[in-house]
């Protein structure tokens, strides 16, 4: 079933308090993004719809809304405040890592004031939670609920009342969070509704690269540090050693995967990238321990 299409103030209910404002959302061609960072999924960027799962039928709905150049975004919004007990969730479809072990999920997202909606119960919410689950089959049709990992309950900084909706004032929030030591061919997101009003406006899952610098800098202090410590030349009364590096080397040799992973072909600027400066730091404080 394909999405709907609504413009500014499509119908007078709660949903409709909760629709994306005509301006200023972020148009596509305009979301420019870091030279390390490789995207794995873009929610924005999606040409036809998104088809993600959700259950229950009543609950998270697909919606095409149109940007200030009447281009179609894809967005998920849910807003079934007026009854208890919700539990509307939300998966994506199985996202391949390409090889990352960490990776970084940015949401951006509206949430409506409870207080700003007339007659609704106490159990309305201004949170909701995001999840992950790890793994190689990408056609999984069902995922328990008990088999997913909680990343977090997100929060908005700002939500938005009806007085905001009159102005068309959008009170947009940004959030990032990670998951790490991935090791499965890829893994699925899902979001756990409780009962809040939510549109969720875009959904991005990328890694970090590192840069040809950056490995070349680690290489370089890894070989000069295995140098520092082999062991003397074997004489007939020595018998044969391994050579080895002191615990501080060992346990830092990993770092640079955990942070980034891959090389890229152009050096980046030491003054404004946080890898390289970050490397530094370690190679300063190993140096110093060994």
């Amino acid at each position: 079933m394909a999405p709907r299409v609504l413009w500014i103030y499509p119908s007078p209910s709660l949903l409709s308090f909760l629709l994306l404002f005509y301006a200023p959302w972020p148009c596509r061609a305009l979301r420019n993004y870091p030279e390390n960072e490789v995207t794995l999924l873009d929610s924005m960027s999606a040409l036809a719809d998104l088809g993600w799962e959700a259950y229950p039928n009543e609950g998270w709905e697909e919606i095409s809304v149109m940007d200030e150049r009447n281009t179609p975004m894809r967005t998920y919004q849910v807003c079934n405040v007026m009854e208890a007990n919700q539990n509307n969730w939300l998966r994506t479809r199985h996202i391949s890592r390409e090889g990352a072990q960490r990776v970084y999920i940015e949401i951006k997202f509206t949430l409506r004031d409870c207080n700003s909606l007339p007659g609704v119960p106490g159990t309305c919410k201004e949170t909701f939670n995001m999840y992950y689950y790890e793994s190689n089959n990408a056609n999984l049709w069902f995922i328990k609920e008990s088999q997913y990992v909680k990343i977090d309950t997100i929060a908005a900084d700002e939500s938005f009342t009806q007085v905001d909706v009159g102005d068309r004032v959008m009170k947009l929030n940004t959030e990032v969070r990670d998951i790490s030591n991935l090791s499965k061919k890829g893994f699925y997101l899902a979001f756990q509704d409780l009962g809040a009003c939510i549109a969720l406006v875009s959904v991005r899952v990328f890694y970090k690269k590192c840069s040809l610098t950056c490995e070349v800098l680690m290489e370089s202090l890894l070989a000069s540090l295995i140098d520092k410590h082999q062991t003397p030349p074997i004489t007939a009364l020595s018998p044969p050693q391994t050579p080895t590096l002191p615990s501080s080397v060992l346990f830092s040799a990993p770092i640079m995967g955990a942070f980034c992973t891959t090389a890229t072909t152009s050096p980046p600027d030491p003054a404004t990238d946080p890898s390289f400066l970050l490397l530094v730091l370690i190679h300063l404080a190993i140096f110093l321990a060994a």
